[in-house]
Parts: structure tokens; sequence; C-alpha cells
């Protein structure tokens, strides 16, 4: 809650807190100001405006699932994509337009690969800290992931 009024003057901020705690709502809710301010309209087959990238598929699930308890009744659309699953449900959903796109690296670069996905509209990317450990483990994803995005006039916003 504390950092509400930082994340409504879009401006930066580290936040860290533990489980429950409100952390995703943190990110996302300057990601909904965002949609507000740049969705004037809804059709199906919509591209993301904000993208999240998680390091794995149940942080993904994770933020999915807590996203979608504000942002549903707020009207905007939460698609997660991530390895490990078939895809067919997945890119149907994409194809159904989506607002807030949630990804892993690695199914990200997988379905904008096959264009599965379109990142021609993503303007708002939070920062998730836990994908700077990635670095280590996989130097190639986060570089992979900035290279995806060369070039799409976006704004990285830390939580």
């Amino acid at each position: 809650m504390q950092a509400w009024p930082v994340g409504l003057a879009k401006r930066d901020a580290v936040a860290i807190a533990k489980t429950g705690s409100g952390k995703t709502a943190g990110f996302m809710l300057p990601g909904l100001l965002h949609i507000r301010e740049h969705r004037t309209t809804r059709q199906y087959g919509d591209a993301p405006l904000v993208l999240v990238v998680a390091p794995t598929r149940e942080l993904a699930c994770q933020i999915e699932e807590e996203s979608n308890k504000y942002c549903k009744p707020c009207g905007v659309r939460v698609k997660c994509v991530y390895g490990g699953v078939p895809r067919g449900d997945q890119i149907r959903g994409c194809r159904e337009g989506t607002d807030i796109l949630i990804a892993t690296p690695g199914r990200l670069l997988d379905f904008e690969g096959y264009q599965q996905v379109s990142l021609k509209l993503v303007s708002y990317v939070p920062t998730i800290t836990p994908m700077l450990s990635l670095t280590s483990l996989t130097p190639s994803l986060p570089r992979s992931i900035h290279l995806l995005l060369t070039g799409v006039p976006i704004e990285l916003h830390d939580p």
C-alpha cells in the first residue's frame, strides 16, 4: 500500500515483501492505469499493451491468478503463456486478444517467433526482480527478450 502513491506518480520503486502482501498489485496497478490511458477501444485479437515476463511457469501462473482478481472486474483481459503444456489453449487465448500478457521467456520467444503473439503495441513492461537471477543460469534468455523488444517504444518500470 505504501508503494501506490509512487506507482500512481509513475515513479520507479523497489518492493521487497512477504508472500501475500500485494507485490503483484504493486506492479500491476500502474499497468492497469496504463491500459486505461492507452486502450481506447477493445477488439477481438487486440495485441497486449502490458508484458510481464516471469522466470518460471509457477510464478507466471501465480501472477495471472492474482492479477485476475482485480483485472477481471475492471474488464481487463489477462493471458498467460508458459512452457511445459500444450500450446493450443494459449494460442487461442492470444488470438482472442489481451490487454496484459504474462509469459515465461522461452514460450514468449517461441510464440513471437511463430507469430502467435504480437508485441507491436506493448508499451509497459514492469521488471520483476527474479528475472535478474536468471542471468547466471540462462544468460541468453534475458538478452533474447531484450532483443525481441528492441524497437518497441516501451518504458521499463521497476516495481
